[in-house]
Parts: C-alpha cells; structure tokens; sequence
C-alpha cells in the first residue's frame, strides 16, 4: 500500500473517530500520551518532551524531564477516571483527544505545572498558559 492510501485512511479513520468519548483509568505512557479504555490518545494541543529527554535550568542542573513530565500527568490522574473525546486529528500516528480527569483539562495542567507547552505553530487555548 503507498504511503498517500495509508495517510487517506489514517484522515478517514480520524473523521470517523470524532466525537467518541473514552472513560476509564488511564495509563501514563508519555507526558502527553495515555492508554484510555484501550485505545492509545495523545493530549490535545500540547507537547511534552519525551522519555528520557534531559532540561537543564538556569543554574546548570540537569533534569530528567521526560520522566517528570510523566509523573505529572500520573499526579493529575491519579484515583480519578479519565474521559477523552476524540478530534478529527492525528498527530504522530495517534489519535487526538481532549481528556479530562474529574472535569479538569489534562492538556491545561501540563501546561500550567510547566511541564508541557502549548504545540509549536498551533495558537490553542494552551498557549495563553
């Protein structure tokens, strides 16, 4: 299959999912990304670093910031169930959603813990954070 099919059917498959919503408790994998009712998500409109990737502060210390990142978002979902909607978009091969944990956008928190920026070139709500 050539790579145009498969991006026609990753946008078709991503219209379609538009509007489900997934509950249930989430599993961690990135800053950005959870395991919800089985199915793989990405936060809408941030991004956090990856796993592993180092930060280092105005001081010279270096942090594992990817691993931070992480437990952030564990902190914000923790005892809470997780509801996410999905949206029309894909980004790196996974769906998009907004996810809240008891009413509170998971996106947001990311940003206003520091912990996660609103998407580079894509003015969100979360750039306003």
């Amino acid at each position: 299959m050539t790579r145009f099919a498969i991006l026609i059917l990753l946008i078709s498959a991503a219209a379609n999912a538009a509007g489900v919503l997934l509950q249930g408790t989430p599993k961690v994998v990135l800053g950005d990304v959870l395991d919800v009712d089985g199915k793989r998500v990405r936060l809408i409109g941030i991004d956090a670093p990856e796993r592993r990737q180092k930060c280092r502060a105005a001081s010279g210390r270096e942090s594992d910031c990817g691993h931070i990142a992480v437990t952030a978002l564990m902190d914000l979902t923790a005892g809470v169930a997780v509801r996410c909607e999905l949206t029309d978009q894909i980004v790196d091969d996974l769906p998009v959603a907004i996810c809240k944990a008891g009413g509170y956008d998971l996106s947001e928190g990311m940003v206003h813990a520091g912990w996660a920026l609103a998407s580079p070139g894509n003015q969100t709500i979360y750039s306003k954070i």
